[in-house]
């Protein structure tokens, strides 16, 4: 069944507003694509749509970005700073995408632990900076229960929140049954 959208604001004025509002501070391409694919997914599980199918079509509508959040980070370390990079690098850096989509992505790095794909460190594929074509995936992903880390207490067996939202019906963690939001 298809969501019902929200008959009072028609999606492309939300996305629009969206859109207005973040070139007030960041004028982007990769953020207008991010809100161009969050917007009508928050509109959508609002509306009453199954946040799953929302999830995997607003994830379906991006790409992966190419470069990891191990190679970003070891740029900005050689560069002594990201505003040190060249500008023709840092455009390719935030603006060259995988061929996978965001939930292909997500669907392949779900098993693994959030502090194993999200970072800095040799072998984390998305970054923590503050880049949407990284925290759009990461975000959609899931997110580990930030709380228990910070307290040093252990995740959860299955570290990944809104795994759920991502499962296909042939996907071994497909028992999981509720979405869960963490503070």
């Amino acid at each position: 069944m298809a969501p019902s959208s929200c008959p009072e604001v028609p999606e492309a004025v939300l996305v629009a507003r969206a859109v207005e509002h973040a070139k007030l501070t960041h004028d982007s391409i990769a953020v207008f694509a991010s809100l161009a694919a969050l917007v009508p997914m928050l509109q959508q599980i609002v509306a009453g749509a199954d946040p799953n199918e929302a999830i995997k079509l607003a994830g379906s509508k991006l790409r992966m970005p190419k470069i990891t959040g191990e190679e970003l980070m070891v740029s900005y370390r050689a560069a002594r700073g990201p505003g040190n990079i060249p500008k023709a690098e840092k455009w390719a850096q935030h603006m060259v995408f995988a061929e996978e989509t965001v939930t292909e992505g997500c669907l392949r790095l779900m098993d693994k632990s959030p502090l194993d794909v999200c970072g800095g460190l040799a072998g984390n594929r998305l970054s923590t900076a503050c880049y949407t074509e990284h925290g759009m995936a990461a975000g959609l992903l899931g997110s580990t229960d930030v709380n228990d880390l910070l307290l040093g207490r252990s995740p959860p067996q299955k570290h990944w929140t809104a795994q759920r939202h991502l499962i296909s019906e042939s996907h071994p963690c497909q028992h999981v049954s509720s979405l869960q939001f963490t503070a």
